[in-house]
């Protein structure tokens, strides 16, 4: 695993670093906004944010993993 951070460039490093924790942080977010969704939409309202944040976090699972290989050279 050593072999491997030696290989790449610092700024791969952190590139990659930085895309990990976005996706690390993105999964309690999307939990908490369907939690909150589920809590308003019992009580028969739902806000704007609770859609677009479902559906930011949603892409950002499904697109982040992909950028993260994309980014990395051979």
């Amino acid at each position: 695993m050593m072999a491997f951070f030696k290989s790449v460039a610092a700024s791969d490093f952190y590139r990659v670093l930085l895309l990990g924790v976005a996706f690390v942080l993105t999964i309690p977010e999307l939990a908490l906004l369907a939690v909150f969704t589920r809590h308003t939409m019992s009580q028969g309202s739902i806000y704007t944010f609770e859609i677009v944040g479902l559906v930011a976090s949603s892409l950002t699972i499904l697109l982040l993993p992909l950028s993260c290989v994309v980014s990395l050279d051979p």
